[in-house]
């Protein structure tokens, strides 16, 4: 069971008035029981204050409960002294009074934990565990109080004070909370609803009537009082615990009213007073509970209808959702059974492979994978059976229905029953046809690029540099040209090898030349480390950018040697 939830700050707020208006009410309870006093054992005939104190408490939190049960002890014992009750006797019976409500409060909070409303049968079975158990100890300990100082008969004041209490118990604590806690839905409901209500009561109370006093009226059957279990049934079809808790109390008035006045037509009759109406309390407590355990049993029946249709209609908005989201999906999707079997499929999917959504529905997966694909595909299937992995995605190659090869990406997910058997895949299959292609044409380039870079380095000196003549590679030629280091070359100038041979117009055409894009060729002179020039011939070819400025320059040399006429070259 889950703890009950905090009260909020604005019932917390509300709480001095909520005790003040239970006291006041309790005060009346109290006062009014003692009008109702069996003469022969000089005790209430049934303790209203006891119900109301009870529902006092289940409707406050814990924190609020000294405070509440100060407050019903001291009305308690007030209303007893003033009305002529000796001193020591009654302060004894509101202790008990005060502990029989606190226990009885606790038991029902520790059992049913959430908010008490009696429209669960826990709740129901927890008051009458109250009822019954607390009450019995509590009446055994009052009726020995009372013999000692009083002189009472010992077994007439146990069982009217144990069935006094057990009634306002059963009677008055659900007609108190199932009203107090009633939504703005119920009310409304009743506003439109009043007429058939006030029919319903009235139906009642002349049923009642007409149990208890069947000579009032003449009828071809005779009215009996356990015919009352008949009309239960019928209370707790149309009716809320709110209806039934009031529907009870009405027939709890009529029947001991009639007692008291004398009916002879209960199924205990009896000249004693007292024995008759203690008759009556036992066979309003047990419709009572009867009442109450039966309307609760349907209204969890109906709540649990209402819960399991709330469910479906969610999981068939659900399925809704996802089956449009399957079908709008710009990816190829499809549910597929433990099997391999397709359940259903979207219409990308369908114009991936070329086949109808029917030819598909009547195949599996296992046929449409490539036969190399297939093998680690159900090896990864397996993991998930087995709890081993969550999802998998894979690159594999399906069969198209012309005999083609499509690439794609697969991305696989399972979906498990409640019992905890799977129940089917989503699969998402998105084509990569053309990627795979473009990678593999890439692939081939990149390896006549390396093939074409491997041929260059044997046959050629090779530099690449940045816009600003920044070193960014040499190969092993180059190093073994100037001698410096392919580390010490990258991130250094390219003037570092140049050569002062070279005329400043010779190198503004070259610079000219590189920087409109276009391919320059010629001889050039570079120092080694040394210091000694070394003649080549060089193609530099310059990569724009997308801008149309130049990237980088890549240089390819040929070692020759010094030019004959060396002072032109200077000119």
């Amino acid at each position: 069971m889950t703890a009950s939830p905090p009260p909020s700050s604005a019932t917390s707020q509300h709480d001095p008035w909520i005790i003040g208006i239970y006291s006041l009410a309790y005060a009346l309870a109290c006062r009014l029981s003692q009008e109702l006093v069996c003469s022969e054992s000089n005790v209430e005939l049934i303790w209203l204050a006891g119900g109301v104190a009870l529902a006092g408490l289940l409707h406050v939190p814990k924190q609020r409960w000294p405070l509440m049960l100060g407050c019903f002890w001291i009305l308690n014992l007030s209303v007893k002294l003033v009305t002529g009750r000796a001193f020591l006797p009654s302060l004894g019976f509101a202790c008990l009074d005060v502990a029989e409500s606190l226990v009885c409060a606790g038991i029902i909070r520790q059992w049913c934990q959430s908010e008490v409303r009696f429209s669960r049968l826990m709740d129901v079975l927890a008051l009458t565990l109250a009822a019954t158990v607390v009450n019995g100890v509590t009446a055994f300990l009052a009726a020995w109080m009372a013999w000692l100082s009083q002189g009472s008969p010992f077994y007439l004041f146990l069982t009217t004070w144990w069935i006094g209490d057990s009634l306002s118990l059963l009677l008055i604590t659900p007609l108190i909370l199932s009203w107090v806690h009633s939504d703005p839905v119920f009310l409304a409901e009743m506003k439109r609803r009043w007429l058939p209500v006030l029919i319903f009561l009235l139906c009642w109370l002349m049923v009642v009537w007409v149990v208890f006093h069947p000579d009032s009226v003449s009828l071809p059957v005779h009215g009996h009082p356990y015919m009352i279990f008949a009309l239960l049934v019928w209370v707790g079809l149309i009716a809320e615990q709110r209806l039934t808790s009031l529907a009870l109390v009405l027939l709890a008035t009529a029947a001991i009213t009639s007692a008291v006045l004398g009916s002879p037509h209960f199924p205990f009759p009896s000249e004693n007073t007292a024995e008759r109406v203690l008759s009556v309390h036992v066979f309003i407590a047990v419709v009572s509970i009867t009442g109450l355990a039966l309307t609760a049993s349907l209204m969890e029946r109906k709540e649990m209808l209402h819960s399991i249709a709330n469910t479906e209609s969610r999981v068939r908005e659900s399925e809704t959702i996802f089956r449009t989201a399957l079908m709008s999906s710009p990816i190829g999707m499809a549910l597929v059974s433990p099997e391999g079997r397709w359940i259903d499929v979207n219409p990308v999917l369908c114009d991936l492979l070329g086949y109808t959504r029917e030819e598909l529905l009547v195949t599996d997966f296992q046929t449409l994978t490539h036969p190399d694909d297939l093998k680690p595909d159900l090896a990864l299937l397996d993991q998930m059976l087995r709890h081993e992995i969550e999802n998998y995605q894979m690159e594999k190659r399906y069969v198209h229905k012309d005999g083609g090869t499509i690439w794609a990406q697969l991305n696989v997910s399972l979906v498990w029953n409640e019992d905890g058997t799977p129940k089917h895949f989503i699969s998402q299959i998105q084509d990569i046809t053309r990627r795979k292609f473009a990678e593999e044409k890439l692939n081939r380039s990149m390896k006549s690029m390396a093939d074409l870079k491997v041929a260059l380095d044997e046959h050629a000196i090779v530099a690449i540099v940045d816009a600003r003549g920044v070193v960014l590679d040499v190969n092993e030629k180059f190093s073994a040209f100037t001698s410096y280091g392919r580390s010490e070359m990258q991130g250094r100038h390219i003037e570092m090898i140049g050569s002062e041979v070279h005329s400043e117009a010779f190198l503004q055409e070259l610079h000219a030349t590189l920087t409109y894009g276009r391919v320059w060729e010629g001889e050039l002179c570079v120092h080694a480390r040394d210091g000694s020039p070394r003649w080549v011939r060089a193609t530099v070819v310059p990569f724009m950018d997308f801008i149309g400025q130049p990237a980088q320059f890549i240089g390819i040399c040929v070692e020759i040697d010094a030019p004959h006429d060396e002072p032109s070259l200077e000119a």
